[in-house]
């Protein structure tokens, strides 16, 4: 296979970062220059999200384990041992046409577009559930306040009622009291009644006696 010489500037197009002195670099079969370590966490992101590994700059897709490469160089990608000023070679013909590139830029906006569409779905079912439990709430609220309401009248009602049965009890207490003091006043009119009955029969009989023998 042809060596191909691809110009590229030492600057990991993940990070952005120039300046750093670590020489451990790797190099995309579509000829794109990073980090090591930041390629490893970008193929580790895309596994999380579920995601093909892709190139980070130009989308290309990538093999499944292109991140195991500190031993030695892979399908997709080959580890950079040395750079020399600006110029780096790599064992890979071929560039992404800027058909490709274009096509690989829209296939990912069209992810992105679905990913987001998933999220405006999931935020409007969240809003239509928020919604429904405000709406719970409120009629929830307004049946406590009501049955709130109802208990504090029907207490009312019953203290009330309680005030009225003490006041009939104690009227009648009373009544029953006045009953009984006019029942013993009664029954001491008839005791005086028959001993001044007893008195006169008496009397009368004394009289009849003294008219008979006189």
């Amino acid at each position: 296979m042809p060596t191909t010489n691809v110009i590229v500037l030492p600057t990991c197009s993940i990070c952005r970062d120039n300046e750093d002195e670590c020489l451990n670099f790797v190099v995309t079969k579509c000829g794109h220059l990073f980090h090591a370590d930041c390629m490893k966490e970008w193929n580790r992101h895309e596994r999380d999200r579920n995601a093909t590994s892709r190139c980070p700059y130009c989308n290309n897709r990538l093999a499944a384990n292109c991140d195991n490469y500190y031993g030695g160089d892979t399908d997709t990608l080959i580890r950079v041992h040395q750079l020399i000023k600006h110029r780096v070679a790599i064992i890979e013909d071929g560039k992404p046409s800027p058909e490709e590139e274009l096509k690989a830029a829209r296939d990912n906006l069209k992810t992105i577009k679905t990913i987001l569409n998933k999220e405006s779905d999931k935020l409007r079912a969240a809003e239509a559930e928020k919604a429904k439990i405000d709406a719970e709430n409120k009629t929830l609220k307004s049946t406590i306040a009501k049955l709130t309401q109802d208990v504090k009248i029907i207490k009312e009602k019953t203290e009330n009622r309680a005030a009225e049965l003490k006041k009939e009890k104690q009227s009648r207490q009373k009544d029953l009291a006045i009953h009984a003091g006019e029942k013993d006043k009664l029954q001491k009119q008839i005791v005086d009644s028959k001993h001044f009955y007893e008195k006169v029969r008496n009397e009368r009989g004394e009289l009849q006696k003294f008219v008979i023998y006189h």
